[in-house]
């Protein structure tokens, strides 16, 4: 069994399993290489952005956001004084007793003199207009919200107030399951048109494998990028892919059917900044070649940096051409996604491009802050077992994976097949500092 990281080069793989110097006898050029989305290769530079799972393939996230709390008033009106209202949200009672409550859409301010589920009776406290010294027709009206304003205070009475505690949201997911296996035959180990030892022995370095584990990589990209729920499973595991821990896990989803616009670049970062989910002002976009030439070319003007050599998140990270653009007090680094391109992959538009060429995820990089102290990447790779890599079994004919002659029984047969297990599960830290902006 050999373990195998997910970011290997060529090179180094065949150095994992032991192959020496070759000749190259011929080379096959690969249309499309190596399948790695943008965001993989950024997760793989990460600190600490490696989990184990062991015993069970489920993990579960916990995430205290940024709430507050409020609640939109279904019904009003005016009783002895008081205002008594319904809310839309018939469990809603996250305001204490005593508490000072605002009207989102008048001055008036009152206290909450009583509650329950749904439900709260609220008295006169004072109105920023002075002239006003009761409620008004107008306040705590139907449609707008009540906001907490906090404790009333007393000099009286300090200690017996009641307490409110927001327990954090929980979402699930699993470490999923992929695998690929490929069949060696004795022309594959000894054909000339692989890659021939240079020491004249019969030591290999078949392309079957490389094609194996790019074609792994390639589907685990495509399931990561699409709109896959998680299934949990004990057979058939299936992780929540990236796009969809956005659209489910508190994400924000942006639709963009047309030419990307300056206009919309602007609307969408301050849509995205009006969440309040980022812990810092650097975004990292990945996008297709139709969004990220649309975007140059709207945002020209606003190019601070550009380069191959950059920091992202507080990590010096290298191989990925990233162009900064300033706007509305964020750092905005764009990133072209190739894979984004791949027609094959997503399908072709009209006007034959990819049916994801124009689409992006915004990504909020910074690490982020955990409630018990210290901090998490922005993005994790999750793993069920002790390695986290790609497992590499080779079950043995009559030649070994090293293309040696073996003895396996009386019935040994002339081949070898070598099986390539993943299971392994992509996961944003905080899915609310994220937006998915396209169609």
């Amino acid at each position: 069994m050999s373990y195998i990281p997910s970011n290997t080069s060529d090179v180094s793989y065949f150095d994992i399993i032991g192959v020496n110097e070759r000749e190259v006898e011929a080379l096959v050029v690969l249309k499309y290489p190596k399948f790695h989305s943008a965001i993989s290769k950024l997760a793989a530079q990460m600190p600490n952005g490696i989990q184990k799972k062991s015993g069970n393939p489920i993990f579960e996230i916990y995430r205290q956001g940024n709430y507050y709390a409020s609640s939109t008033i279904a019904t009003s009106a005016t009783v002895g004084g008081n205002k008594v209202v319904t809310f839309s949200d018939s469990t809603f009672e996250a305001i204490p007793v005593g508490n000072m409550v605002y009207d989102e859409n008048s001055t008036a301010i009152g206290k909450v003199i009583s509650k329950s589920a749904g439900n709260m009776t609220i008295g006169f406290v004072a109105n920023a207009n002075t002239s006003y010294t009761s409620f008004q027709s107008g306040d705590f009206a139907v449609g707008y919200k009540a906001i907490d304003g906090g404790d009333m205070g007393s000099n009286d009475d300090r200690v017996s107030k009641e307490y409110i505690m927001r327990a954090p949201d929980k979402y699930r997911n699993i470490v999923g399951s992929m695998n690929q296996t490929v069949s060696l035959t004795h022309n594959d180990f000894f054909q000339k048109q692989y890659l021939a030892g240079s020491s004249g022995s019969g030591t290999y370095a078949l392309t079957k494998e490389m094609q194996a584990l790019n074609v792994l990589q390639q589907q685990y990209t495509k399931r990561m990028l699409s709109n896959t729920p998680a299934v949990f499973s004990g057979s058939e595991p299936v992780g929540s892919s990236l796009l969809n821990q956005i659209l489910t896990m508190d994400g924000i989803y942006r639709p963009l059917s047309s030419t990307l616009t300056l206009a919309e670049i602007k609307s969408a970062t301050k849509n995205y900044g009006s969440k309040g989910s980022a812990s810092t002002n650097e975004l990292v976009i990945f996008g297709g070649i139709q969004y990220v030439a649309e975007f140059q070319d709207a945002l020209e003007s606003y190019v601070t940096t550009a380069g191959d050599k950059n920091t992202v998140g507080g990590v010096k990270v290298d191989g990925l051409n990233v162009f900064s653009y300033g706007y509305a007090g964020y750092d905005l680094k764009l990133v072209h996604d190739p894979v984004l391109d791949y027609k094959e992959m997503w399908g072709t538009n009209a006007d034959g491009y990819s049916k994801r060429s124009r689409s992006a995820i915004w990504m909020n990089t910074s690490p982020v802050e955990a409630e018990q102290g210290g901090t998490l990447p922005f993005i994790c790779d999750y793993y069920f077992g002790v390695n986290a890599d790609i497992q590499r079994l080779v079950i043995e004919g009559f030649y070994n994976d090293k293309g040696q002659r073996v003895q396996v029984g009386a019935n040994g047969k002339k081949g070898a097949t070598v099986e390539f297990t993943w299971d392994k599960q992509t996961q944003l830290s905080n899915p609310s500092a994220t937006m998915y902006h396209g169609s």
